[in-house]
């Protein structure tokens, strides 16, 4: 790598007041390290929607064991507290994929107040019938953080554990990663849309499980059809879609495939408030 352009890329990142850390690897080296704005080597951060990346390899670590059949499943198999509720009949034929695409036909929360307050209320099982849909699903994309919640508590639900704990089991303490917090809600589910707290150099090691296609140290930890799957986009120029959303510098013409995993392997994205992550050949900027 060019060390000008690496030199460059530390002296931009020191100007930026919400980064945290900035890691550079390169053919599954750290080759370069450097944290910002009080933060360090073993600061655990939110990762915020980043989370959703963890809660999609989830999804196809399960899928891998047995506990889920098929992305063909249909969402309301795995909550029959509202299954007999439901007014929309198009609801019944939401799938799995389509939740991990972001093509259910939920609505993105920040266009109302109201939405804004269910995702902040705590208990997201009723909101599966109290949300309407703004799409067939399958038709169009919309982001939706409830979407990335419910597929949270399908995981807990067809694993007969909570996230976390069946993280650390298959994906966390397999790579060598020390997970901090991970926040819940009301019922105690962990939130499949953000909240995760890890240091940036353990979530470099997943980034990396992503563009090994799902192996570490010879051990297949994330099927790797599954990261193939996963890094397809579904979406063209996703983001939009959302109201000239419109987020880091670098944001444009992006896709959108499994809950965005492995980071944005196929892109450039600054997020906010922590990291920056993106890809080029066998490099990792994160």
């Amino acid at each position: 790598m060019d060390p000008l352009l690496v030199a460059a890329l530390y002296y931009n990142a020191a100007q930026m007041e919400t980064l945290y850390g900035l890691l550079v690897i390169v053919n599954g080296r750290l080759i370069a390290e450097g944290y910002f704005n009080e933060g360090s080597i073993d600061q655990k951060a939110r990762l915020q929607s980043a989370t959703k990346s963890f809660t999609s390899a989830l999804v196809g670590i399960a899928m891998e064991q047995g506990y889920l059949s098929s992305v063909d499943q249909k969402m309301l198999e795995f909550f029959p507290e509202v299954a007999g509720q439901i007014t929309d009949p198009r609801k019944e034929q939401i799938t799995i994929q389509q939740l991990l695409q972001m093509r259910a036909g939920y609505p993105w929360e920040e266009t109302h107040p109201d939405l804004w307050a269910g995702l902040l209320s705590g208990r997201y099982v009723p909101l599966i019938e109290a949300f309407p849909l703004v799409a067939d699903p399958g038709t169009a994309f919309h982001y939706s953080n409830l979407t990335s919640n419910w597929l949270g508590i399908i995981v807990d639900r067809a694993c007969g554990t909570n996230l976390k704990s069946y993280a650390e089991e298959h994906l966390f303490v397999p790579i060598g990663i020390e997970v901090g917090e991970w926040g819940t809600d009301l019922d105690g589910h962990n939130n499949g849309c953000g909240d995760l707290h890890l240091t940036a150099r353990d979530a470099a090691k997943f980034g990396l499980l992503y563009l090994n296609d799902g192996e570490y140290q010879g051990e297949q930890i994330i099927p790797a059809d599954w990261v193939h799957d996963s890094l397809q986009s579904y979406t063209k120029d996703a983001f939009s879609e959302m109201a000239g959303k419109r987020i880091g510098r670098y944001f444009r013409d992006v896709g959108y495939g499994y809950q965005d995993s492995g980071f944005g392997v196929r892109c450039c994205i600054e997020c906010q408030p922590s990291f920056s992550f993106g890809t080029r050949n066998d490099s990792l900027v994160l």
